[in-house]
């Protein structure tokens, strides 16, 4: 009996002393759905398993400047731990982003990103790049001669406006080629 009091005192001091992680809330604001973005999601949450202090809210601006600027909004006031964000617009979601990361909380861009440099870190493919991949390419195929119709993106997405000056700059090695 007197072992047992000692085990049961040993261990309530011991898990009194124990440090319970603090919950980390993760914004994740997605410009649109899709497929790709619900795999994205999909990782994030299968991420999450390896803890069990970690919360993740997802939601989805529909294409809509204006419903992201208001979700990103919300994740501030929120006091998020990390906001994971693909603006919807290079331009119009600037300045809510950089409110978002001047008030502590880091910024992870996925594909897209503004114009501002207020971010921890981007994670995307290399998008002038794929554009001027895509533009020599087809200027190759049409031997230098003809003309191209580009069908872009999103108007006013990071990755559209890329992927377009990238493949401009590639065509204008080809003289022979209107865009």
């Amino acid at each position: 009996m007197k072992n047992s009091l000692l085990a049961l005192s040993l261990l309530l001091i011991l898990t009194g002393c124990v440090k319970i992680a603090e919950k980390k809330t993760i914004g994740v604001s997605q410009c649109s759905e899709d497929i790709w973005r619900e795999k994205l999601n999909r990782e994030l949450v299968i991420g999450s398993y390896i803890t069990d202090n970690m919360e993740l809210s997802f939601l989805s601006a529909d294409d809509n400047d204006e419903k992201q600027i208001g979700q990103i909004k919300d994740f501030i006031n929120r006091k998020v731990d990390l906001l994971i964000v693909a603006p919807n617009s290079a331009t119009n979601l600037t300045a809510v982003i950089d409110s978002a990361y001047d008030s502590g909380i880091p910024v992870i861009y996925f594909d897209r990103r503004t114009t501002s440099e207020k971010y921890t870190t981007y994670v995307s493919a290399d998008n002038y790049e794929v554009g001027h991949t895509m533009g020599t390419l087809i200027a190759q195929h049409l031997e230098g001669r003809g003309t191209v119709v580009e069908i872009t993106g999103l108007k006013g997405s990071s990755p559209a406006i890329e992927r377009h000056r990238g493949f401009a700059d590639a065509l204008k090695a080809f003289p022979g080629i209107t865009l």
